[in-house]
Parts: C-alpha cells; structure tokens; sequence
C-alpha cells in the first residue's frame, strides 16, 4: 500500500514538472526575445562623469561609485577621480583598498614636462614598478602611452598630457581577466575631452 502511494505522488510530481516545463517552452515561444535573454546577466546602465574644471568627461557603469577629491598641496595639484566597485565597499579601514579605476589629475605648468618624460621620471607614474616598457595609443584622439606596473595588486596605466596637466587613468586587478580591466578600458573609449 505505501508503496502504490509513494508512486502515486512521484506521478504526480512528474506530471507537475511536465506541465511546468511545457509552461515555460510555451511563455519562451511567444517572447523570443525572452529566450535570447535566458541565462544572460543584465548589462549595468552607463552613467556620465563630467568635469568643466578639467576639461574632462567619461562614461561608467553603475555597478562602480565614483569619488573624487583635491589632493596635494596649492604648489603642486593632484586631483584624483576614484571609482570602486559597490560589491567591494566599504573599504576596510587601517587596510588597503580594493582594486579599482582611477583618473588622476597632475598639475603640469609648472615643470612643463612632456609627456613621456613625465612617465619615465616621475614617481607618480608608478612606471619605474613595471617592465620599462610603453606602448603608444590615444585617448580622445590626443598622444597617449600605455603600461602595465606591478605593486600591491597589477596595474595598468594610459596618460596623456591637457590643457595643463598630466591625466593619468589607472586600473588595478588581482587577475587579468577581472572585469574591471573590460570597465577600464569602456571608460577610457568613452573620455571626451573639452
């Protein structure tokens, strides 16, 4: 008796994972698009970053917050432009930062140095933790160079000289195939310079 039972209900059971099944085959056929959409993750909304005091614009994903702050001293500027991934907040405090997207900004007219001088010379390029190599590129169809650096986690570096200053945009990763490498380089497709 209990196993005619015990059989009874496993029937059922399938007869409702059939009809559940058939359900969802039905509701995919009607929306194809649905069906394209099955198993994907939704693309984050794009958000804008504008700066007129710089000279400076850029598109990010709003999976990152975005902060920024006057750094240095009135005799040497350094505006920094941070952006960390909301998974990764809060930082932990008296500990280092998670890796992260940032765009700093170096007063330049004072030394006028040209741009690879400033890389290869400077210890606010982190260019001496790397290789001593560079590659050339563009960003917003201005002279640029790129290199990778290596400290606490991997990095990568594209600076290019405006209006006055040396921009340095910087990514920091565990892993080279970490997401935030594939931001980094969507922000920096994205810069529009005034």
């Amino acid at each position: 008796m209990i196993r005619h039972i015990s059989g009874i209900i496993f029937a059922v059971l399938v007869v409702f994972a059939l009809i559940a099944a058939y359900a969802t085959y039905v509701s995919l056929r009607q929306d194809p698009e649905q069906l394209d959409n099955v198993g994907k993750q939704e693309e984050p909304k794009m958000l804008s970053y504008s700066n007129s005091t710089y000279g400076i614009s850029f598109k990010y994903p709003s999976t990152y917050q975005l902060a920024e702050k006057e750094v240095g001293d009135a005799h040497r500027a350094h505006y920094s432009i941070v952006l960390m991934r909301k998974e990764d907040l809060p930082p932990p405090q008296n500990g280092e930062g998670p890796p992260a997207i940032s765009i700093d900004i170096y007063q330049n007219d004072i030394d006028r140095m040209e741009l690879v001088d400033w890389v290869v010379g400077t210890s606010y390029s982190n260019f001496k933790l790397g290789t001593g190599t560079y590659t050339s590129t563009s960003v917003s169809g201005v002279e640029a160079v790129r290199y990778n650096w290596s400290g606490l986690y991997e990095g990568e570096t594209v600076a290019f000289a405006h209006q006055k200053n040396i921009v340095a945009a910087s990514v920091t990763y565990l892993d080279p195939n970490n997401d935030i490498r594939r931001d980094f380089d969507t922000l920096l497709a994205s810069i529009l310079l005034d």
